[in-house]
């Protein structure tokens, strides 16, 4: 029975197969369509200069026809600028003038390689680093932080696309190494057969078999090495990340595997001394074979990890729960003082008489007291603690703050307050239903399309509060909601 460990490696690699298999269709497509385009060149040579459908040799050694010289150029220059760092592929500008018509027909096959491999390998650094992100994450899964811990943008994925680890050599040179040799068989063959006075059909189809079958092969055969390359690459240093110093080597076990990996199984190897090639996979071209941590017993080393990061998970909880209490105490405490301290300087106005003059000279004299000038209210204007404490936070963030003489009746349109001119309406949030939210937010939304939602008491979690707003920020009767943390606002358009 296959343990949680090889379960997850398994469905990561299913996965990168099934991406080889979409790439491999894309890459025989591209080769057998510039193939084609080729086989049509050849075959207008024959029509052109054949005799007895035979391409003499010596009338392939005639200086090329002016049409046939200029439309070479123009298509080389055009790859040229296309793939400035591969224009060394189809550079005969120097020569073009001097080539006879066999070696304009050999530069031009040598162009649609060119051109194939440039379709059939655009691409690749992407897939590559999907099946870096895609391994580290098995591992990363197993381990319990969830299967998307890593992106394809990661450094610490990217890092592993491109590097030249086989011969010094990245595997983008090894795609262009490995086509440049292709196109100087393909050169050689056409040589040949047009020597031997083959036939169009004879010659189109030895130069495909090199064209397409061993292009197609030297290309898949390197996105097979270089994806299982990256991806235990990145296994690898998510091992080393989680703490593991050793690891062992696991192959395939089927009818394909080699005795070279064969006899990999079962030895432990250091991380710190993992080298692709030797005792990491992949072993040699094509290569399968899986790692995993070197544990006994995989089953029950995961069991104690999770039972670990649960409880890792619950200290931190109550950390982070007693820390959000103790805010909200806090903020409970100073707005029973702003309460208690409002409450008589109300009592005060009142003795007045009621004036604005004594409004002014009470009211507006304390709120501009408690927030260097930032906060009044209009005349007969009497604003709640909790929005008092809230206005001295805006305050301090630089915004001015006026309160309303307000309507409580739903639906009047009569907002708490004008922050920075602009009316809005406050709910203090004292609630653990992220439903019941909802509610206070919309009930909100009907004095006005502007809410300042207080969050300060925390009772909500991170992940509620975050669900709660871009729930209802959607909502089209809401414009802009503020999310007030204490000194923290975050806009939600």
């Amino acid at each position: 029975m296959a343990t949680y460990w090889e379960r997850r490696i398994a469905r990561a690699d299913a996965a990168m197969e099934s991406d080889e298999h979409a790439l491999a269709r894309r890459v025989s497509r591209a080769y057998e369509t510039e193939m084609a385009d080729l086989s049509k060149e050849i075959a207008s040579y024959y029509e052109r200069y054949g005799q007895d459908g035979v391409l003499r040799y010596r009338t392939m050694l005639e200086a090329m026809d002016e049409a046939d010289r200029d439309l070479l150029m123009r298509d080389c220059d055009a790859w040229a600028t296309a793939h400035p760092d591969k224009a060394d592929m189809v550079a005969i500008r120097k020569s073009i003038y001097k080539l006879d018509r066999l070696e304009g027909l050999q530069a031009s096959a040598r162009l649609h390689l060119a051109r194939a491999t440039a379709q059939a390998t655009d691409g690749l650094g992407a897939h590559f680093a999907r099946q870096a992100a895609r391994g580290a994450n098995a591992v990363a899964e197993a381990m319990g932080y969830g299967r998307s811990f890593h992106s394809m943008d990661d450094d610490t994925i990217r890092r592993f696309v491109g590097t030249p680890w086989n011969a010094g050599e990245s595997y983008s040179q090894r795609v262009w190494n490995n086509a440049d040799k292709v196109a100087a068989y393909v050169q050689d063959d056409m040589a040949k057969a047009l020597a031997r006075g083959e036939s169009y059909r004879r010659l189109a189809d030895a130069v495909s078999k090199r064209f397409v079958g061993v292009s197609e092969s030297s290309v898949m055969r390197l996105v097979y090495t270089e994806g299982t390359y990256v991806s235990r690459q990145a296994q690898l240093a998510e091992l080393a990340r989680e703490g593991f110093e050793e690891y062992r080597v696991e192959p395939i076990g089927d009818e394909r595997t080699c005795s070279e990996c064969s006899g990999l199984t079962g030895k432990t190897f250091r991380v710190e001394d993992a080298m692709p090639g030797v005792n990491l996979p992949p072993i040699h071209p094509n290569c399968r074979c899986q790692i995993a941590p070197a544990v006994d017993d995989w089953d029950a080393w995961t069991r104690q990890q999770v039972d670990a990061k649960r409880a890792e998970l619950a200290a931190r909880r109550m950390t982070d729960d007693g820390e959000r209490a103790k805010r909200a105490r806090a903020v409970q405490d100073e707005c029973g003082r702003i309460e208690s301290d409002f409450g008589r300087v109300w009592r005060d106005y009142r003795a007045t008489g009621k004036s604005r003059r004594g409004y002014d000279e009470t009211v507006n004299a304390y709120l501009s007291s408690i927030s260097d000038g930032r906060v009044s209210a209009e005349y007969r204007a009497k604003p709640k603690a909790k929005e008092i404490q809230a206005a001295t936070w805006l305050a301090r963030n630089g915004h001015k703050v006026r309160f309303k003489l307000e309507s409580s009746k739903p639906g009047s349109h009569n907002a708490d307050m004008l922050l920075d001119g602009i009316p809005y309406e406050m709910k203090r949030l004292g609630t653990r239903s992220a439903y019941k939210a909802k509610v206070r937010i919309g009930d909100a939304a009907r004095q006005s399309e502007n809410v300042i939602v207080d969050l300060s008491l925390r009772t909500l979690t991170d992940t509620q509060e975050e669900e709660v707003l871009q729930e209802m920020i959607k909502k089209g009767d809401i414009k802009v909601i503020v999310a007030l943390t204490e000194l923290l606002e975050r806009v939600f358009r």
